[in-house]
């Protein structure tokens, strides 16, 4: 609780954190960049949920210092990290009547490094062409938002030194609001944020280049896959079959109901229910093939609300616009487009070798074919 109350603490700790996260993408390990991914993300987090915080108790008060109220939905709403984004940039309702602390540019990066601290933290996926600058973007963005959601507040140290983690960035005491040898909290903030990005180079030609680039070499690489499928034998309509059972399974293999049903139909499941002579009851049986229609109906009802995610469109625009991104003017334009084409890509990439698999089936069953014959 010491600490929660602590916004010297909490900010020195911050500063800490930021320079490990900065001395990790030092090394141009990919190890070490995905764990500043993390770790950046996390405080990320932290500024953004003191933020909503304040602003909560704010709209909690009365009287004329009264903050806007944020109802109960809204805040679970902004329980989603894109929203509090948003939010937090003044876009959409949940941002209005309260001022922002992220710019359009800050909001994409913050976004964009979120999903891929996702894949890295809960699918053990990286991108190891644009991690390092997509890390970059977010170290940036995250040392940005890091003076506006700090407390107004000056601390005075007079009759003792200032924490080393502030001197190393050029912090000095000076007297200030009536108070001897103090600092004031914000300002410290953004010396900080300031001396920790001060040698960071992200020109947006440079950011745009890297990241058309890994759209079409990436784009490029599935469709060469493909056409390698097609001209080995493997019918279209079973490629694109293969990727979308691929996904469907993915997503709902696991579903109870149809979990369920196939142990209720399978005899591996039901061994213990055999009588004496080892053969299956007439009762269970029954039961069995009853499970097995129900399962099949349980299928159909899942497929017919199945809407496929993992497109071959995607390839065709990670392609196709990846010269669009280069001709836009601002830095959120261009992440924002490359969030989008990346995520879509992304999906189709992730179940793109059950083609190969597909492939691969399809020559076996020819070989024990011939093998018959």
């Amino acid at each position: 609780m010491r600490y929660e109350h602590d916004e010297l603490a909490q900010l020195l700790l911050i500063t800490e954190q930021l320079e490990v996260a900065g001395a990790l993408l030092r090394t141009d390990s990919i190890p070490n960049a995905r764990a500043a991914l993390i770790l950046l993300d996390h405080h990320a987090e932290i500024m953004l949920n003191r933020h909503f915080e304040s602003l909560f108790r704010a709209g909690d008060g009365k009287g004329p210092l009264a903050g806007r109220p944020y109802k109960r939905g809204e805040r679970k709403k902004l329980r989603d990290f894109g929203v509090r984004v948003d939010a937090a940039a003044g876009i959409g309702p949940l941002g209005e009547g309260v001022a922002s602390v992220l710019d359009a540019d800050d909001a994409a990066c913050l976004k964009l490094s979120h999903r891929h601290r996702n894949a890295a933290y809960h699918r053990d996926q990286h991108n190891p062409g644009v991690l390092e600058l997509i890390c970059l973007l977010q170290l940036r963005s995250v040392c940005n938002l890091l003076p506006a959601t700090v407390e107004s507040i000056s601390i005075s140290f007079a009759g003792r030194d200032l924490p080393e983690a502030l001197v190393r960035h050029g912090v000095e005491a000076q007297d200030t609001s009536g108070l001897r040898s103090a600092i004031e909290l914000p300002d410290t903030a953004q010396q900080i944020a300031d001396s920790i990005t001060a040698e960071l180079e992200l020109p947006l030609p440079a950011v745009k280049g890297a990241l058309a680039s890994d759209l079409l070499d990436r784009g490029g690489a599935a469709a060469d896959v493909m056409q390698r499928l097609l001209k080995e034998g493997l019918p279209p309509h079973d490629l694109y079959f293969a990727i979308e059972h691929d996904e469907f399974w993915k997503k709902h293999g696991s579903d109870a109901k149809l979990v369920e049903l196939l142990q209720r139909s399978d005899f591996w499941h039901r061994r213990d229910e055999v009588d004496p002579d080892g053969r299956i009851p007439e009762a269970v049986r029954k039961d069995m093939e009853l499970a097995n229609g129900l399962r099949n109906e349980r299928y159909v009802e899942l497929r017919q609300e199945f809407r496929p995610q993992a497109r071959q469109e995607a390839v065709i625009d990670a392609i196709e616009k990846s010269e669009e991104l280069l001709e836009l003017p601002g830095l959120a334009e261009v992440v924002q487009l490359y969030d989008q084409l990346d995520h879509d890509l992304a999906i189709f990439e992730r179940h793109l070798p059950a083609a190969v698999g597909a492939l691969n089936a399809r020559i076996e069953r020819q070989i024990d074919y011939a093998l018959d014959r």
